[in-house]
């Protein structure tokens, strides 16, 4: 793993790449339960 990145996730893309017209969220967590109990 490459340390130097800031998040895990990597993009292998075997087209084009282009930009999104629009924001994408990315939610890492299913509840607000599961997020504030990563954060205690």
């Amino acid at each position: 793993m490459d340390s130097s990145r800031r998040v895990h996730e990597k993009l292998h893309c075997q087209s084009t790449i282009a930009y999104l017209k629009n924001k994408l969220d990315h939610y890492t967590y299913l509840s607000r339960e599961q997020y504030d109990a990563k954060l205690s």
